[in-house]
């Protein structure tokens, strides 16, 4: 559909289920970084404003005591439902759904206080990604020559370029269901 036709149009070198597989572990990787009270991890991984919402929601949680346990996720259902050029980022809809355990313990002894240990939730979102780009065009970080965004190789000294895509950033999360 028309996200396919918009993906290939900013990332001509990135399928759909690698965007997907891509954009789920960063999901995954915010909720560990979320448990683990990690801010330097969750810094990276969402924009600014995202960051001082789940700031604020640690620092309420770590007031009472209480720790947040999200695991063992599983991934149902991805899909991407649009992507585009925004200014200076590119920006990508994804609608996800995935079932996890998530409970709240009391930090010192582990004591469930809300939620279930023997029973996976599940959740649907809409999820905003962006990455910021300063130009359509980068530097080869082996050989310095100029290419262009979306691509992951260079054509002139072959190396395998990871770094663009890496830099997706979580801009909005809602949650569906």
């Amino acid at each position: 559909g028309d996200s396919d036709i918009e993906l290939k149009k900013y990332f001509p070198n990135l399928t759909e289920k690698q965007l997907i597989d891509l954009l789920y572990q960063k999901y995954v990787n915010i909720q560990k970084a979320w448990m683990e009270f990690d801010y330097h991890s969750l810094k990276k991984l969402c924009t600014d404003e995202l960051y001082q919402t789940y700031c604020n929601d640690l620092e309420a949680l770590d007031e009472w005591h209480e720790k947040n346990i999200i695991n063992q996720f599983e991934f149902l259902e991805g899909n991407i439902n649009g992507v585009h050029k925004d200014g200076n980022r590119f920006v990508v809809n994804m609608s996800l759904h995935v079932a996890c355990f998530d409970y709240i313990v009391e930090r010192d002894t582990n004591t469930v206080i809300r939620g279930h240990t023997d029973e996976k939730k599940h959740y649907q979102y809409c999820l905003e990604y962006v990455v910021h780009i300063s130009s359509e065009q980068f530097q080869c970080p082996s050989c310095g020559a100029d290419l262009e965004m979306g691509i992951n190789e260079c054509p002139y000294c072959h190396i395998i370029l990871h770094s663009k895509y890496s830099a997706f950033v979580l801009n909005d999360k809602r949650k569906v269901s």
